[in-house]
């Protein structure tokens, strides 16, 4: 079975999509995704397309090599891959059904980052308005690291009187301090932004 090698992002029907696709050399190429080697790509993740000339010695033998094309296909990952073909034509080809027959590939990719983009803001939208919900929270931890109970439980904690299985990370002078001055600069952020 075809897998695809981008993780949740597989094609609706890969056994139509594959029968339809057209046979580059040891290739597979559809308006929808690229095969090899029991994979495929969904053209959909492809970032960038390079087309290189180079040369291919098979089994480690001497002399020169079998001047081949390398097509190098950025998609997001680590490494990007890379297939090697034989004939200018078909690399020719290829590129073409890469791209689509229109040339309308850089319009999926700027749709799929217009996605990301919407899915990326509206999460930060969502924390944003979380963050300043629990203001009245911090207004609590600082109208208590600035109270008289704060002290006398610092104290207490100084002297040893509080459990030691008890978390105190509240009597931290730094910790409280730290978290105050950081809630501070980011309101002041998000304020200024607006």
């Amino acid at each position: 079975m075809w897998k695809s090698i981008v993780p949740g992002i597989e094609l609706d029907n890969v056994k139509i999509d594959r029968k339809n696709s057209v046979r580059i050399e040891q290739y597979r190429v559809s308006k929808n995704a690229v095969y090899f080697n029991g994979q495929y790509l969904p053209l959909s993740c492809i970032r960038d397309v390079a087309v290189m000339e180079s040369s291919f010695t098979p089994g480690m033998s001497c002399g020169k090599g079998i001047p081949v094309f390398k097509i190098r296909i950025d998609y997001g990952a680590d490494k990007p891959i890379v297939l090697m073909i034989e004939k200018k034509r078909n690399v020719e080809a290829m590129m073409k059904l890469i791209s689509g027959e229109n040339g309308t590939q850089h319009i999926t990719e700027m749709e799929n980052i217009l996605g990301e983009a919407i899915r990326k803001i509206d999460a930060l939208e969502a924390d944003i308005a979380a963050f300043e919900e629990f203001q009245d929270e911090i207004a609590k931890l600082e109208t208590y690291y600035t109270s008289d109970q704060w002290k006398k439980d610092f104290a207490a904690d100084e002297a040893g009187e509080l459990p030691e299985d008890l978390k105190r990370g509240v009597l931290s002078e730094d910790g409280i301090c730290n978290v105050l001055e950081r809630n501070k600069e980011l309101l002041e952020r998000i304020r200024s932004e607006e």
